[in-house]
């Protein structure tokens, strides 16, 4: 048996174990085979993009007592089925690294005997694996930063903060916005927003979303503006 963390939350703080280690997923890639009248084979439509990965993990628990069997289950309930979307699931053979959690399904709770239990967890996740320090926000020079890559293309988090007009360029995107408050930009999803959770216009000057995407090797990521007193960045650096 060995131990993962889900949303911050270890299982063993709930007295939940893995009982065998999940096997490593393998992302599929999204390819499209398309059969043309009069063609050999096939026509092949690459939309450069994975699918979902699954991980299962069989776990089981023991209540201190058998009264206690039920508060036991309750808690494991919550802890998977409450736990935020998007949060991370780490495990402690693979430290270092995580995987965003998209959906979670569990299996119902067997009772073995009057104090163990058994279930499955099912974690559908991006098909991405994320370096830890990747995921933590760290300070960027206004002006002009100079950034390694050393993975696959990533899709990065900025938050700019002060009051004015922001700007970020890099490679072939440049853009602005409004600094009304701070503003968050989540290149994943393709959205900013600000303190409220209100969506903010971003004007691309050059580029457009597709070239947020921060390439393998070294960039140079230019932040400035007017009023812009800060800027912090999460790199989501990210292997296959």
């Amino acid at each position: 048996m060995y131990d993962f963390t889900y949303g911050g939350v270890s299982a063993s703080s709930l007295g939940v174990y893995a009982v065998q280690r999940p096997n490593v997923p393998v992302p599929e890639r999204n390819v499209e085979l398309i059969e043309v009248q009069g063609m050999d084979g096939s026509l092949t439509v690459d939309y450069g993009t994975y699918k979902d990965v699954e991980l299962p993990v069989p776990c089981n628990f023991m209540a201190a007592d058998p009264d206690d069997f039920e508060t036991r289950a309750r808690e494991v309930r919550s802890w998977l089925l409450s736990t935020p979307l998007l949060s991370r699931l780490e495990f402690t053979d693979d430290a270092g690294w995580c995987r965003i959690v998209k959906k979670v399904s569990v299996s119902e709770i067997t009772r073995q005997n009057k104090r163990i239990g058994t279930f499955d967890a099912v974690f559908t996740c991006d098909p991405f694996l994320y370096t830890e320090y990747g995921l933590t926000e760290s300070a960027l020079t206004v002006g002009t930063n100079t950034v390694q890559n050393l993975y696959l293309p990533a899709k990065p988090y900025f938050h700019f903060s002060g009051e004015g007009t922001g700007r970020i360029s890099y490679g072939r995107m440049a853009c602005s916005f409004i600094l009304g408050q701070d503003v968050y930009i989540d290149t994943a999803r393709e959205l900013a927003y600000n303190n409220n959770g209100a969506a903010v216009d971003v004007n691309f000057t050059s580029g457009s979303w597709e070239d947020f995407i921060l390439p393998t090797g070294e960039t140079k990521i230019t932040t400035n503006g007017t009023g812009v007193t800060g800027v912090t960045w999460a790199p989501r650096w990210r292997v296959l």
